[in-house]
């Protein structure tokens, strides 16, 4: 859930204020994705175990752990220093930790050293689809930053992609068989079609912010309307009373002096 976030800031432009809640919005959704891959990694494992030599095996469960808790720490680390930051504030936190993302997906790439043309194949598509598993869902819960999410979706299938075309010409020779050229281009075409979705979904998560940008603004301007408006009847209502009771005085004492005539005629 995304923190309370004050109306937007009228110190920032439109574009900056975007910019930085773009920001906010990843990080409340990236924890989905990393979530999955934490719950993932075992299972690659269990799948992959007795038919992987043990070391490579442990290697890789090590580093996508390390990688996966240090992302953890990350958003920790951001919840408490850069959550309620402005929009420099993000930036800075993008330009520091903003490669953890794409490195995560490398590891990822390359768990397919471990399986591909090396395992049955039925343990290959298994963890095919896991790997495919956590690009897709990075498409939506990286949807709100578009460079994190493109280099996320470009470097897990430009390192699948590479241990392919290296099975291939440098393993094989060529001399592979054709479900290995089908799965590049499956590879490939499947990239793309999470480019392009994602683009899509980024454009919403933008527009959305927006909107929200342009209501607070409304907001705000509508509050200090009223409150002006307030301050100008009570203001009215002050003049009103002071004026009433600079009316009366005059009026009371015509009063008096009435009275005091119809009590004494003879002083008239």
């Amino acid at each position: 859930m995304l923190p309370a976030q004050p109306h937007a800031p009228v110190k920032e432009s439109e574009s900056d204020w975007v910019d930085g809640q773009l920001v906010r919005e990843l990080m409340s959704t990236a924890k989905v994705s990393q979530y999955l891959a934490l719950s993932l990694s075992p299972i690659l494992v269990l799948v992959l175990y007795g038919v992987v030599p043990g070391w490579q095996l442990a290697l890789w469960t090590v580093t996508a752990l390390s990688v996966a808790l240090f992302r953890l720490w990350i958003m920790h680390h951001y919840e408490r220093h850069y959550a309620q930051g402005d929009t420099a504030r993000q930036r800075v936190f993008m330009r520091t930790f903003g490669l953890w993302w794409p490195f995560s997906a490398m590891v990822w790439g390359l768990s397919a050293l471990l399986f591909f043309d090396k395992t049955p194949l039925v343990n290959q598509f298994t963890s095919l689809l896991m790997i495919a598993g956590v690009c897709a869902t990075s498409m939506g819960s990286f949807a709100a930053h578009r460079p994190t999410q493109r280099n996320y979706i470009l470097t897990l299938s430009v390192t699948m992609a590479a241990v392919i075309l290296w099975r291939t010409v440098v393993d094989r020779q060529f001399e592979s068989p054709a479900y290995h050229y089908w799965l590049l281009l499956l590879v490939v075409l499947n990239c793309v079609i999470l480019l392009k979705t994602g683009e899509q979904l980024h454009r919403t998560s933008r527009r959305n912010a927006e909107l929200r940008y342009r209501n607070d603004q409304l907001i705000g301007s509508l509050i200090q309307q009223t409150d002006a408006a307030l301050a100008a009847v009570t203001v009215k209502n002050r003049f009103l009373a002071s004026a009433a009771h600079d009316i009366r005085q005059p009026v009371h004492a015509l009063a008096l002096y009435a009275d005091w005539l119809r009590n004494e005629p003879d002083l008239a």
